[in-house]
């Protein structure tokens, strides 16, 4: 998926409650992961610290490539509070067209992909990428 591209809205089953969660149409961060990747495991404590921080200026959305019951366990064991979906039938992996995980998608209020970063980062790196989405956008809003 190319940067500057809109991006397909999708939904997909929330693994907390079941609710529908809607892929672009909305400023979002969405990383995708599998548990048993540890730089994964290591981008989703810098994407709890950042879902914190910044969580009232954009939609962020966490979605494994792992089976549900692995997926739980993880989330439940590490007190992930983001939203989290399962995309067991890989519809979000091909629409997104994922290839290597970890992966972040930045995507503007219109549903246009912004950044796609794909590898672990330092929370540092992290913060200042998402402050970056969100000072752009910003800009955009106010032209």
């Amino acid at each position: 998926m190319a940067v500057g591209q809109p991006v397909p809205i999708l939904q997909l089953s929330s693994l907390h409650n079941q609710t529908a969660i809607q892929l672009g149409g909305d400023k979002q961060i969405i990383l995708f992961f599998t548990v048993e990747c540890p730089h994964c495991q290591n981008e989703l404590y810098n994407f709890e610290v950042l879902y914190r921080r910044y969580k009232e200026q954009a939609k962020f959305t966490a979605i494994s490539l792992s089976d549900a019951m692995k997926t739980k366990e993880l989330v439940l064991e590490k007190a992930f509070s983001f939203p989290v979906a399962v995309d067991e039938q890989k519809k979000a992996k091909t629409a997104y067209r994922v290839a290597t995980i970890p992966v972040l998608f930045f995507i503007d209020e219109r549903g246009v992909l912004r950044k796609r970063r794909s590898g672990e980062a330092s929370l540092q790196a992290g913060e200042q990428t998402v402050l970056a989405f969100l000072n752009e956008s910003m800009r955009e809003h106010s032209q």
